[in-house]
């Protein structure tokens, strides 16, 4: 009688294995790739969180998130995440979405802390995705690196997003 009931739970956790290379927040299904791990989100705030599989030690994560606003106010508060106005990259996505690359002095903190109160980075980037929901809200995906890990990570991230796309 238990073997019958041990078969299920085998079955379930083999699907949810199956799945590990995939996530969803809102509409969207990411295709993980090889270079991202899906780990527990560090906030709740946090509707998903990636782990980089970078070269040597530093494995940055990309958060997502779900969020209310514009896209132009929301590109302006990362922007304001950074000690000079940083350098910007876009590239336009189907449906409206768009992948933002900033790049510049990063400071490193909590969100609503002073920005004086914040690490400067030098040589740092941030690779960003906005995308717009069918219920009007934005899925935002955010991670921040040294610049080169960043690079290391650009195409894989801009791969992973346009994966949701389909």
């Amino acid at each position: 009688m238990k073997s019958l009931f041990i078969i299920p739970l085998l079955l379930a956790s083999t699907a949810l294995l199956s799945n590990a290379d995939t996530i969803e927040v809102s509409q969207y299904t990411f295709d993980l790739g090889e270079k991202w791990t899906s780990q527990q989100p560090s906030s709740p705030m946090r509707s998903a969180e990636l782990l980089f599989d970078a070269e040597g030690d530093d494995d940055p994560s990309a958060a997502f998130f779900v969020f209310g606003g514009t896209l132009e106010q929301n590109i302006a508060r990362w922007k304001g995440q950074f000690a000079a106005p940083p350098e910007e990259e876009r590239e336009k996505l189907e449906g409206g979405g768009v992948i933002v690359i900033l790049s510049g002095v990063y400071l490193d903190g909590p969100p609503m802390a002073p920005a004086t109160s914040k690490k400067p980075k030098e040589n740092y980037r941030m690779l960003g995705a906005i995308l717009p929901t069918d219920d009007g809200r934005l899925v935002f995906v955010k991670m921040t690196a040294p610049a080169a890990v960043a690079d290391e990570a650009r195409e894989p991230f801009a791969e992973m997003i346009k994966s949701g796309l389909k």
